[in-house]
């Protein structure tokens, strides 16, 4: 059985449409996520924060393995409240850890994120960047794949960090997608408009040093970071190294080339203004996934943004039409 903490939120609630037949429990307190997104999985409402109610998880079910994806995520937020994201985000994690080497639990499988490279020096960003968080956000995420290490190396334990790049799009079929409360995404924000949700789309800042003075991101499909996931739990078992992996499309959009696609793909239009920049923000991120590549076998199968686009657009009607 494999326990995936923070499985009610965007990409958790995807990994457990794209999991087989090892049966699931999900563990998420619902700041974030959404008691209908846990499909074919039972969902235990509980905190990390909560290490009594949370060794009692693991002494009653046969956990053998741990999808990790509860976290506090917003960048520019964990300028303005560092705090919740150091208890979250670590105190969670130490929780989690203290927990699974009680049971001798030997495989945890981290959501990580790009934003523990801060502004890179080259792209697309390798493994071996230099780390360098330009946020509170990704200085938690950093000090957590740290924890980890510690972890395997005290405990003999197995992971696989996956550092995140933009996730974006829907399942196909509609069954779950992205909404946050509030949401705080690009291209959510931008559908949001496209359905006259919202009068128009605010872009943090136009004075990048980038191709048109927006900042440039790499998103790629959340199924495909589910995939990842099972593909990355499967190396470990089989007897491969813990190890560090970019997900990533491998190309960079700028927020204004993203907008551009969202009216071509809804065939609406999307009014924006300009913001100052966002605090903690980073100016270009794109990844390369060689690592991924040779190590799991992954590759991005949704490639082009349009195509992404197309599944979100689809989720955000069923959802609000």
């Amino acid at each position: 059985m494999i326990l995936v903490t923070g499985g009610a939120g965007f990409i958790g609630s995807h990994l457990l449409l794209s999991q087989g037949e090892e049966p699931m429990i999900v563990v998420d307190d619902l700041s974030q996520g959404q008691r209908s997104s846990v499909v074919g999985a039972n969902l235990i409402q509980a905190t990390l924060l909560d290490a009594v109610r949370l060794r009692s998880i693991f002494e009653t079910y046969p956990i053998s393995a741990v999808f990790h994806l509860a976290a506090r995520t917003e960048a520019g937020e964990s300028v303005k409240d560092p705090f919740a994201f150091w208890q979250t985000n670590i105190v969670g994690t130490i929780n989690l850890l203290q927990e699974m080497s009680r049971a001798n639990i030997s495989y945890v499988i981290f959501s990580s994120t790009a934003a523990v490279y801060g502004n890179p020096d080259q792209l697309p960003i390798t493994e071996e960047h230099p780390l360098r968080p330009e946020s509170p956000y990704g200085d938690t995420k950093l000090a957590a794949e740290r924890l980890i290490h510690s972890w395997a190396h005290a405990y003999d334990g197995k992971f696989v960090i996956l550092r995140y790049f933009n996730a974006a799009g829907a399942d196909p079929e509609g069954r779950v997608g992205e909404r946050h409360r509030p949401e705080t995404h690009l291209i959510p924000k931008c559908l949001d408009v496209a359905l006259g949700r919202e009068s128009a789309l605010i872009i943090n800042g136009d004075d990048y040093d980038t191709r048109d003075g927006t900042c440039i991101r790499d998103f790629v499909h959340v199924l495909d970071l589910a995939n990842a996931h099972s593909m990355a739990l499967e190396y470990i078992r089989n007897g491969g190294s813990s190890t560090i992996l970019n997900l990533g499309s491998e190309r960079g959009y700028s927020v204004l080339e993203v907008v551009k696609e969202v009216e071509r793909v809804t065939g609406r239009a999307i009014p924006y203004s300009f913001a100052p920049r966002r605090e903690g923000d980073v100016e270009s991120l794109f990844a390369s996934s060689d690592r991924a590549k040779s190590l799991l076998g992954w590759n991005a199968q949704w490639k082009e943004l349009n195509d992404i686009l197309r599944t979100a657009w689809n989720w955000h009607l069923r959802l609000y039409s």
